[in-house]
């Protein structure tokens, strides 16, 4: 019989199971962290799926989940983007 073998997601943050949550705390920290700042590339999902050994499926959650919370945009050509700062909001 052979060990489990863990998943590359699961070293990052191995408190969260659920690889796309792993992927987009990873992404928020980043973000919230200053290591990804507005206007930078948040994509393409097959670069995020190679980064992280999973499916494009399993990487566009992750995106879907950071844009729905504001944190990345769509932009030109389907891009993916961190958000930019609008104006009247404040960074925290």
């Amino acid at each position: 019989m052979t060990a489990a073998r863990e998943h590359p997601v699961s070293r990052t943050f191995p408190h969260i199971r659920v690889p796309w949550k792993a992927i987009a705390a990873e992404t928020r920290d980043a973000i919230a962290r200053g290591d990804m700042v507005p206007g930078e590339p948040a994509g393409p999902f097959s670069a995020l799926a190679s980064m992280y050994g999973v499916s494009r499926a399993t990487a566009h959650k992750a995106l879907m989940a950071l844009a729905a919370e504001g944190l990345i945009e769509q932009g030109p050509g389907r891009s993916w983007h961190v958000a930019r700062i609008r104006e009247g909001e404040e960074e925290s």
